[in-house]
């Protein structure tokens, strides 16, 4: 390391380690990186009513930034609970000995895999061995508008939709002012461009997982849809219309969420999960606040093309293996794995319940206090479809990342056509993996 960072580092280190709070006489503190959400210090509530000895905080500070935990367990200074939000950022800290191993502590503790969705194990396994435990679960599925639709008088869409039901309900639900021609309402939102590669037939890799194989008449199919809705269709916004929104205070879209165009009606149909339904609902209360009608929302699953699929994300919490306090560490895991924290989940929206049985009660199907989302049953039953994304170990997270947005943002200002961004992005991917491939054979 040179000379000049370590004083930057110590005051790092110093500056961090006075930060922590005081702890009561008798209770355990354990810091938490997780995402910056209402729910958590519900779910951090429950847990204290019983085990008042453990007091769990959210590390604000580090918004659940993965960079920000590297510096921190590079310095042994890590948080003693670390939030997973991707099977290669999973194998990337066990690799590197960062996170603790609980396969025994889960086998003594009788917690059965089997409980959770099968893809959750991406994020909760590393070469066999168990890490993290899933918080909650979920598949990008389509909210459409149900006053769109009925204005519009089309057919609220069901599993039978494919691509062309999807365009032809996009083009008449979009709006356009009589007077100047300017676009009011978009028909459509294609959020993600995952799931339309899958659906078009294509992958992102070779079955090896050593090879981008975006390029080829699938994945491109894929990248088409996305582009075209926004550049030559005009039915959903292109960048130059998410930048208006965000000047004129719409929000969303490249500059944050998209969630905000479609609670405000700017966006008729919209990829998202149900995480989503959280600020939904927070829409809907203000909406009758100030006397407007409230968002009506349905729920289907994504169009299909040659196939159906979908995105399938979790997110895990795990364990530093450097913490003080591994035993009550995994106090906090096996209560994520109890029927109260999952219910808390049911009923805050935030996602599916990572446990089976839970999700499949009538708790998460019919929720009494909020009768109007009576298609809950929707998300379950796409889960079968969803696919776990995954990324080669020979081309770093982040770098991997930046390439991909750079190639969403591309497609989204109309720069490059689809068969220019995959190429584009397939070619810097692979000398990527090259490049890097060489380096660890050194």
């Amino acid at each position: 390391m040179p000379a000049k960072a370590l004083p930057a580092l110590l005051v790092f280190i110093l500056c961090f380690t006075g930060c922590r709070e005081p702890k009561s006489e008798g209770t355990i503190r354990l810091r938490w990186v997780t995402d910056i959400n209402p729910a958590r210090e519900k779910q951090i509530q429950l847990f204290r009513k019983s085990h008042p000895h453990i007091d769990v905080f959210v590390d604000q500070a580090s918004g659940g930034s993965t960079a920000k935990v590297l510096i921190q367990l590079a310095a042994h200074a890590g948080p003693d609970l670390i939030d997973i939000y991707s099977p290669e950022n999973l194998a990337y800290f066990a690799q590197y000995d960062s996170l603790l191993d609980i396969t025994d502590m889960c086998s003594e503790a009788r917690i059965d895999l089997d409980m959770f969705w099968p893809q959750c194990q991406a994020w909760m396994k590393h070469n066999n061995r168990i890490y993290g435990i899933p918080t909650n679960a979920g598949t990008l599925v389509l909210f459409y508008n149900k006053d769109h639709f009925d204005e519009a008088g089309i057919e609220y869409p069901d599993e039978t939709w494919d691509w062309e039901d999807y365009l032809s309900a996009a083009r008449r639900l979009t709006k356009r002012n009589p007077d100047n021609r300017r676009i009011e309402r978009y028909g459509c939102y294609p959020n993600e461009i995952r799931p339309l590669v899958w659906q078009a037939g294509g992958h992102f890799w070779d079955e090896n997982l050593t090879t981008c194989t975006l390029n080829t008449p699938q994945g491109i199919r894929g990248l088409k849809l996305f582009y075209d809705t926004r550049i030559l269709l005009k039915v959903a916004p292109s960048l130059g219309d998410e930048q208006s929104f965000s000047a004129g205070g719409w929000g969303g879209g490249v500059f944050g969420s998209p969630i905000p165009l479609f609670a405000t009606g700017r966006v008729s149909m919209l990829d998202m999960g149900r995480w989503g339904i959280v600020t939904f609902r927070q829409y809907q209360k203000e909406q009758k606040e100030a006397g407007l009608p409230p968002l009506r929302f349905g729920v289907a699953p994504l169009p299909r093309d040659a196939t159906r699929a979908t995105w399938f994300l979790s997110r895990s919490t795990t364990i530093n293996a450097e913490t003080r306090y591994p035993r009550e560490c995994f106090e906090f895991l096996k209560f994520l794995t109890t029927p109260e924290y999952n219910h808390l989940i049911c009923q805050a929206g935030d996602g599916i319940p990572s446990v089976k049985s839970i999700a499949e009660s009538d708790l998460f199907l019919r929720d009494p206090d909020y009768p109007q989302e009576d298609q809950n049953h929707v998300y379950l039953e796409d889960i079968p479809y969803g696919k776990v994304f995954r990324v080669p170990s020979d081309i770093k997270a982040a770098e991997y990342q930046k390439l991909y947005d750079i190639t969403v943002l591309r497609l989204r200002e109309g720069t490059l056509t689809p068969e220019e961004a995959a190429e584009d992005f397939t070619s810097q991917v692979n000398r990527a993996i090259a490049r890097n491939r060489g380096q660890n054979e050194i």
